[in-house]
């Protein structure tokens, strides 16, 4: 059986790298010669594995992958192997990642497993009269600094969309989930095929870390890194069904195939099409999660308790789920709900005694709920008003009321099952009000800006005209919705520190007019006109673009246009208002 499957691998190598069109092909260049950078090269793989022996005796070995498999292909002797010449296969016939054999634990062996295997090539090749890399006399042709290499590997996600395509092609396979998915188990300790949805543990990065890690018992079982594991399972699987006798898959199996910036535009572009063709709902990645939950910071209350202090926040996890591309976003280390094991509300060791709150309003972790939103607030749409307000906004009943709603207990009495937290969450959110649509008699039209008259004339600041653009950018964003929901919440970053109102106070009952501000802090009026702005064109990128269709419409000034917001007098002397 063994040698059937190695038989199988070096008959599938031959002939896989005269298959025309595999994906990535045309960004494979030329090695770096002559003092000339190699650009845009998604095969290069640093070999520092002798770092576990100490520091590097020599410089670190960049090593060009595609460029040696296709000299390879090249040679009848070496493709009838293919990459078991370099690659030996384990115990079951499968092709392992370790370079001619495991480098065990000798610096001097392992330090000879590379210079046998590849210096002993290229001297064969030589020997041939063929050309050829560097040789045992030169070192530095290999061993060097200015390797003349622009690196351009890009980690790969299997998305929402390239997972559907996957199942697909695997529709009818007897192993369905089982084919990539795996899981441990503990009676015959040892890995077997995640056959059903429901047996899938989840994420491959839940089991396999940056570095291997191993399972305790009477036989510890090495765990293999996600980079072995990845590489291990995809790329022996790519090639074989690729060559598979009439096959019609065009899988990738080289470096630039996945890793490289164009072929990663071409599955952008097939997981477009393949997320159009789809069915509803055929895209979820379904693993027994509800379409919505309620989140809440205590299960248990006491009787006499009529409202939760923090109340509860029903969760839409379906449409959150179109807005992320993987699971790991926001579950990133299992798929067990945050606060039943790890982020529970006083903090558990298995999440680092972080507790509930934490996890869902840190700003500096993308995982949790205000640290993502916080980065969507990034966008060009959005970072004009957000951009501007403080890191850390003050924390009001306003605030939180988009998320947590206060119910009376009553209701939450009943809930005794995911399916009752479901039907509970859904309830709220279709119970949500819809956002305040803001009225153009409620929006003053031109507003006059003209308290530091002085070398220009007032600023015409076309106000309602600049609040419907704004809205116009957020109008089909749901998250933009639910946040913008209160009255007049659109209006918080100009009129900012004061309450939502019809008639905000004016910038001048804050800011003082004289130059640098007081003694609270406050930038002066002048400072705080211009930086709001100023700092919205630029942030947002609009400065110079014509969004007007009047006529007379013109550009958005840019910060050193000052005639393009209000225009200078000349031969007249006035003072200040």
């Amino acid at each position: 059986m063994k040698k059937k499957t190695v038989a199988l691998l070096c008959s599938l190598f031959a002939a896989a790298f005269f298959l025309a069109g595999f994906i990535g092909s045309e960004a494979v260049g030329s090695a770096g010669e002559g003092g000339q950078v190699d650009k845009g090269r998604a095969d290069v793989i640093a070999i520092d594995a002798l770092t576990r022996f100490g520091p590097l005796e020599e410089s670190v070995v960049m090593f060009m992958h595609d460029k040696h498999t296709e000299a390879l292909a090249k040679r009848p002797e070496w493709s009838e192997k293919g990459c078991l010449t370099c690659h030996p296969a384990d115990e079951k016939g499968k092709m392992t990642l370790d370079f001619m054999k495991p480098l065990g634990d000798s610096k001097v062996e392992a330090k000879n497993i590379y210079h046998d295997g590849c210096i002993n090539c290229h001297v064969d090749l030589v020997k041939a009269g063929e050309k050829s890399g560097p040789t045992a006399e030169a070192c530095r042709n290999c061993h060097r600094l200015d390797h003349g290499l622009e690196i351009e590997s890009l980690p790969v996600t299997v998305d929402r969309s390239l997972h559907y395509r996957h199942t697909k092609i695997y529709a009818d396979d007897k192993q369905k989930c089982g084919v990539c998915h795996h899981q441990w188990d503990e009676t015959a300790g040892k890995v077997v095929p995640a056959v059903e949805e429901k047996d899938v543990p989840g994420a491959c990065v839940y089991c396999h870390k940056a570095e291997p890690t191993v399972i305790e018992g009477p036989k510890p079982v090495t765990v293999r890194s996600l980079r072995k594991a990845s590489h291990g399972e995809c790329v022996a699987c790519h090639l074989e069904r690729t060559t598979e006798p009439n096959s019609t898959i065009k899988a990738p199996f080289d470096c630039a195939g996945c890793h490289s910036a164009s072929a990663q535009e071409q599955i952008a572009e097939r997981n477009k099409k393949a997320a159009i063709e789809a069915r509803e709902d055929a895209l979820r990645i379904k693993r027994g999660q509800p379409d919505a939950a309620l989140v809440r910071g205590s299960v248990e209350f006491s009787p006499e308790v009529k409202v939760l202090p923090m109340g509860v926040v029903p969760f839409n996890h379906k449409a959150h789920e179109d807005k992320v591309s993987t699971c790991v976003a926001c579950h990133h280390a299992s798929l067990d709900s945050c606060s039943s094991a790890c982020h529970t509300v006083v903090g558990d060791a298995k999440g680092g005694f972080i507790g509930l709150e934490q996890a869902m309003h840190d700003r500096n972790a993308t995982q949790s709920c205000v640290g993502c939103h916080t980065q969507l607030q990034q966008d060009q749409s959005c970072i004009g008003c957000h951009g501007l307000m403080p890191g850390k906004p003050a924390v009001t009943e306003a605030t939180c009321a988009p998320c947590h709603l206060k119910i009376d207990t009553a209701m939450l009495a009943g809930v005794k099952s995911q399916e009752d937290s479901q039907a509970l969450a859904q309830m709220l959110i279709r119970a949500r009000p819809a956002p305040h649509v803001l009225k153009a008699e409620d929006v003053p039209d031109i507003v006059t800006i003209d308290a530091l008259v002085d070398k220009y004339e007032a600023s015409k600041l076309p106000h309602r005209r600049i609040v419907f653009a704004m809205l116009d950018r957020i109008k089909d964003d749901d998250l933009a919705k639910t946040f913008h929901a209160a009255e007049f919440a659109v209006c918080a970053s100009c009129h900012h520190n004061s309450p939502p109102s019809k008639n905000p106070p004016k910038c001048a009952s804050c800011h003082p007019a004289k130059t640098g501000g007081d003694a609270t802090g406050r930038p002066g009026l002048m400072a705080a006109y211009h930086g709001q702005c100023m700092g919205c064109h630029t942030m947002m990128g609009i400065e110079g673009k014509v969004y007007s269709q009047s006529p007379d419409a013109k550009p958005v000034p840019a910060a050193t246009d000052c005639t393009g917001c209000h225009k200078e007098r000349t031969g007249v002397s006035v003072e200040k208002k």
